[in-house]
């Protein structure tokens, strides 16, 4: 009684709401029943639409007369409107088009669709209406405007109801009346009853309440014709006596509204959940490739005859001399000794030992040699590094072709190996795969781990797990090999593993500081003219005494300055080349002005060595990314310097193909000089290099604990990269390497290991990793056995972000069926969620090369500098979308481009990578068949992508939307501004891109004051200016969302937005309100303030009528329900499934 009491107070009728608590159970349940079931007329006036949100609709005069009628009768408006739509569709004419309506949505009230009619039966049917109004006024005499025809189909007949109540009387006055239609095909009076239904008011809604009428219309559907006469007259004394009776008993809410609200269909039957465990195990175990199983003993002699076959031909004979020249060579003996002694083995040594190629060789020819089986994985931590040492070592033991013998390859997208592949080389996420299939590599003999001083997230993950699959396989054997004498640290994380130190073959190499290249050079072609005047004005006025050189501010600076000029002098510099390192030193130099690069002394330097050295030998140039190594090979071209340089970038976003031209050596003489990223560290040798130039610099993701905001910093490299990088010039003879830094600042300002990976980005991939890897729950449990343990408070931050995800039902608790499934797609989680639900909605034929292009390393569109306007004309024409609509995504336009060249449309794209293309086709097929072995795509996901229309494109967005959600966007418009016009009056001025502001979704209000416009300022974030959407002005949706968000140096390390630097969204996606309703965090839905939130921090909120928001609320329960279960079984097929259905259409209309 107490919660039937609270509903009343409400608003709501005390029946009503007996009723909703049989339903709902709880207040909050009841109070949906009512809001869903209770005519909108009769909703109390908190939970009613409001005025200032109407229903627009297109209709003539006549249309909106029939809307009005209908209105009248109690039917909502939606309904009325969808009649009135579908009948308008079947017939122009108003007249049949209302009484098609009318038919349609009493079938729907009463539970049985429209009679089935025949225009043949519609001969007389209209006349007979027309003579029956006739004989009402003949019977109401004196009464006679009580009849009212309304056009030809239709009457309505004023009614005088007795026994009415006072009050009830005095509520309906003269306003209620019978409303008649002869629909189409009604065979009326011979064989069908016309429509009839009760109205009040002729459309005003009047005092009597909708449900009323509805129920009244419910009991005159048992009206029937008799003998073929007419029954209007008798419909009207029916109503007129026994109206009293119904309004005093009317029916139940839930029966009388059931046609009209649908009705909850009921689950399928639930299988018991240890059924369902089972089905699930086996489901996966059939879709999981079987594991490495050890060959055959003839398989092992097979191929231990074909290698001593190949011993005794020449061309292997004469590449033995090579590796036997290699110093790897005299320890393989006690290599191989080691590796099979115990279970990890340390293997460092220095640049050009031959460890990279010659150890897993030294395994495998111990093992054909003994006729024993080896399977030996060999990881790489960059693709082009496996396939290069892969064609290194094919070509070591003179293989046909690589793939072809016993040396294969595997990275994403990529692989070249067959049923004789006995040495796979493969990057570090590869094998993470591996072991997700089959946690103990069983067939696998031996594990080699090559550059882990590098300490990649995924090196050091894969390190922890090798260690537990160190006990589930016995057989197996780890090497651990590093270019750093760390030996130690990597020993004792494997419990006092046994280390081998093989001493490096490289010449002497001589280091030239910036200092010694002033002196050796001249300082004004070092630094240029500008800097050198400079630097002497400094020092006359220095020494001229006219400022103190012992006090702060200014006197202090020129104090310490000078001091620095007497070092350097001391040295061997003179007066000019002393200042002109000091002052260069003060802005390039120094721990401060690490990510300051100056491009142009480094282009000086290669210079400088074309000039004093033979020009047989090429340069190899570090810089620390693309945009410093476009900016120095302009430099190096500039003033005509292509005469005798040539050139040519290496970094990771080049094609294999591009990245290969290092390896070439100009024909016409020129100096090669490669720029590169630290890619060319390790692992990749350049033969002919014989200098090196290092900026002492390299770019890494850094990600703040507190804000989660990316960012790439440039910081300088350790003293162990820096003695990696000098190496690279002493590998075929003597060479030198020019530091383009001071002593000073490697001594002061470079540290002496890099910082693990691990400690500096986002641990929700890695977590994933570990959850579905390790069975770990808790991640942090794993995560703090690691050689490098993160930080807690990072730990927890991924925990929180994958529960937030479905990828766990909270942090620290083991995958959900949805975590198992992105934790099986080898791609971000958000693009792996991303493909998961375009599986289960049908549509992956376009979600599979989006999220390709997504996951991408290199951009679709790529061109030189001078043609970077016309490429990104070209891009824009994909976003514009004309003749169609914009795009409203940077990944949207990206998906048109690369479906038009794909596709090989007219005209072809000029500023489209080939290489990107075929990446992403590369990719499309790894991600498909992981959703295969996953179950979620079938051969149909393989068929030509259908065509972009405004549909596919809002469910395109959406989808991205679902992958990226939580990462959510807010636009915060400003006022609209009007502009007078002549005469008076005032129109709409357009906003301008730049008149907007967007905000990190955390950048806003908590529950108590949703859709507030407070904001932090902090929290700001800006379009970038690359991004397709940097012009875009006109936001319907007040809410975007982005898959990469980077800072500006100068941002803010606790929020990213202040200070100098700025945090810039490098793309944008503008969702449509229900694809963030659908797709988002749990809803939160406030009837009383008619708020529906996404999460519970009140961050995320849009205004809902209470009954829309309490329909969305219950869709996105079943929508989440049906996921769980096409996750749990993904045999299920859902993509057609009705509450599919109404989600798709949703978000393709965006509710209109």
């Amino acid at each position: 009684e107490d919660a039937v009491g609270a509903l009343v107070k409400l608003g709501f009728q005390r029946a009503h709401a007996a009723e909703a608590l049989q339903h709902g159970r709880t207040r909050d349940g009841a109070v949906d029943w009512l809001c869903v079931h209770v005519p909108e007329d009769d909703l109390p006036a908190r939970f009613m639409r409001r005025a200032e949100a109407p229903v627009v609709v297109r209709l003539d005069a006549a249309g909106e007369r029939a809307q009005r009628r209908l209105g009248a009768c109690g039917f909502p408006r939606a309904l009325v409107q969808d009649a009135l739509h579908a009948a308008l569709a079947q017939t122009p004419d108003p007249d049949a088009a209302e009484a098609r309506a009318a038919d349609a949505l009493v079938g729907r009230l009463c539970g049985h669709a429209a009679a089935g009619r025949s225009p043949a039966d519609d001969a007389g049917s209209v006349q007979a209406l027309a003579d029956e109004a006739e004989s009402l006024r003949m019977i109401f005499y004196g009464e006679e405007e009580r009849v009212e025809a309304v056009g030809a189909r239709s009457l309505s007949v004023a009614l005088r109801p007795a026994g009415l109540r006072a009050a009830d009387a005095a509520a309906f006055g003269d306003g209620l009346r019978l409303d008649v239609w002869v629909p189409p095909g009604t065979a009326y009076p011979e064989r069908d009853a016309p429509v009839l239904a009760l109205s009040l008011g002729g459309g005003g809604g009047g005092a009597m309440a909708a449900y009323l009428r509805l129920g009244a219309t419910q009991a005159l559907s048992r009206v029937r014709t008799c003998d073929g006469l007419p029954v209007v007259f008798e419909a009207v004394r029916l109503v007129e006596e026994q109206l009293a009776a119904w309004i005093a008993s009317p029916p139940p809410l839930g029966a009388l509204m059931r046609g009209l609200v649908g009705q909850r269909a009921a689950p399928p039957a639930e299988q018991p959940a240890e059924q369902q465990t089972q089905q699930r195990a086996a489901g996966r175990a059939k879709r999981r490739p079987p594991p490495q199983q050890a060959p055959a003993q003839r398989d092992v002699d097979r191929l231990a005859d074909a290698f001593a076959q190949l011993q005794t031909q020449a061309a292997y004979r004469d590449m033995q001399a090579t590796r036997r020249a290699l110093p790897a060579h005299a320890l393989r003996d006690r290599i191989v000794q080691l590796v099979g002694a115990h279970r990890c083995t340390v293997v460092t040594g220095a640049t050009g030992c031959g460890k990279t190629t010659q150890v897993p060789q030294f395994l495998l020819d111990d093992a054909l040699a003994q006729r024993r089986h080896a399977r030996i994985v060999c990881t790489q931590p960059r693709r082009i590094s496996a396939v290069g040492v892969a064609q290194r070592v094919s070509d070591e033991r003179a293989e046909p072709s690589l793939g072809a013998g016993l040396v294969g390859y595997a990275v994403r997208g990529d692989s070249r190996q067959g049923p004789d592949t006995r040495l796979l080389f493969c990057t570090t996420g590869v094998l993470l795969r591996m072991l997700h299939d089959d946690a103990g590599l069983r067939g696998v003999t031996h594990v080699v781990c090559d550059e882990v001083h590098e300490r990649s997230v995924d090196s050091d993950v894969l390190l922890a797990l090798l260690r537990q699959t160190l006990e589930r396989n016995r057989a197996l054997r780890v090497v651990l090999m590093s270019a750093t004498a760390q030996s130690d640290v990597f020993a004792a994380y494997f419990g006092a593993a046994p280390a081998v130190d093989i001493p490096g073959r490289t010449f002497p190499v001589d280091d030239v500081f910036v200092e010694d290249l002033a002196r050796a050079a001249g300082a004004e072609r070092v630094f240029g003219a500008a800097l050198v005047g400079r630097a002497r004005a400094r020092l006359a006025h220095a020494r001229g005494g006219s400022s103190s050189s012992d006090g702060d501010g200014d006197g202090g600076k020129d104090g310490a300055w000078l001091r620095r000029v007497d070092e350097l002098r001391r040295a061997g510099c003179d007066d000019a080349q002393a200042a002109s390192v000091a002052l260069w030193d003060e802005r390039y130099g120094g721990a401060a002005n690490a990510a300051s690069v100056d491009v142009a002394v480094a282009a000086a330097a290669v210079r400088h060595i074309a000039r004093t050295a033979d020009a047989g030998r090429a340069v190899l140039v570090f810089m620390p990314g693309v945009g410093e190594i476009r900016a120095c090979i302009d430099a190096l071209l500039a003033d005509g310097g292509g005469a005798s340089l040539a050139p040519v970038a290496l970094h990771a976003g080049l094609a294999a193909a591009e990245q290969r031209r290092v390896f070439a050596r100009p024909a016409d003489g020129r100096r090669k000089v490669v720029v590169a990223t630290n890619i060319a560290e390790t692992s990749i040798t350049i033969d002919d290099v014989g200098f090196v130039v290092d900026c002492g610099r390299v770019r890494e993701a850094v990600r703040d604990a507190a804000s989660g905001i990316s960012r790439l910093a440039t910081r300088f490299c350790s003293h162990a990269a820096a003695t990696q990088r000098r190496g690279r010039a002493g590998r075929v003879a003597a060479g030198t390497c020019i530091r383009v830094y001071s002593r000073a600042t490697l001594a002061q300002a470079m540290p002496a290991h890099g910082e693990p990976e691990i400690l500096r980005v986002p641990l929700e991939q890695t977590c994933l990793q570990v959850k579905a890897l390790a069975g770990h729950g808790d991640a942090g449990v794993f995560l703090a056995r690691m050689l490098s343990p993160p930080a807690a408070d990072a730990v927890a931050r991924a925990e929180r972000l994958l529960a937030l995800v479905g990828a766990c039902p909270a942090p620290r608790a083991p995958l959900t069926a949805l975590g198992r499934v992105l934790a099986a797609v080898p791609a971000d989680l958000r693009l792996a969620k991303l493909l998961v639900y375009a599986a289960a909605f049908g549509v992956l034929a376009r979600a599979l090369p989006l999220a390709a292009l997504m996951a991408c390393d290199r951009g679709l569109f790529h061109a030189p500098p001078d043609e970077r306007p016309a490429m990104r004309a070209e891009r824009l024409r994909f976003y514009a979308g004309a003749p169609g609509p914009a795009a409203l995504s940077d990944w949207l336009a990206d998906l048109r481009a690369y479906e038009h060249q794909a596709a090989g449309r007219q005209p072809p794209l000029r500023h489209v990578s080939r290489a990107a293309v075929r990446e992403v086709k590369a990719h499309v097929r790894t991600l498909r068949e992981a959703l295969r072995l996953a179950g979620l795509a079938d051969p149909a996901s393989a068929a030509a992508a259908p065509a972009s229309t405004p549909g596919s494109d809002a469910v395109l967005r959406a989808l991205v939307f679902a992958g990226l959600s939580p990462s959510i966007v807010r636009v915060r418009v400003p006022p609209q501004r009007y502009h007078e016009v002549i005469g008076g009056g005032a129109v709409g001025v357009d906003r301008e891109a730049r008149e907007l502001a967007f905000y990190r979704a955390d950048a806003f209000a908590a529950p108590a004051t949703w859709l507030a416009h407070d904001v932090r300022a902090d929290l700001r974030v800006f379009v970038h200016p690359q991004s397709a959407m940097f012009d875009h002005a006109a936001y319907r949706v007040p809410f975007v969302t982005c898959f990469a968000m980077s800072a500006t140096q100068g941002a803010s390390s606790s929020a990213g937005g202040s200070g100098s630097g700025k945090v810039f969204m490098r793309d944008v996606t503008v969702p449509g309100v229900f694809a963030m309703l659908m797709f988002g965090p749990p809803l939160v839905v406030d009837r009383e303030h008619r708020v529906v939130a996404l999460g519970d921090t009140g961050a995320v909120a849009v205004r809902a009528w209470p009954r829309v928001a309490v329909l969305v609320n219950h869709l996105r329960r079943l929508l989440d329900e049906l996921l769980r279960r096409k996750l749990d079984d993904p045999a299920l097929p859902i993509a057609d499934h009705p509450v599919v259905d109404a989600v798709l259409e949703l978000i393709r209309t965006d509710g209109h």
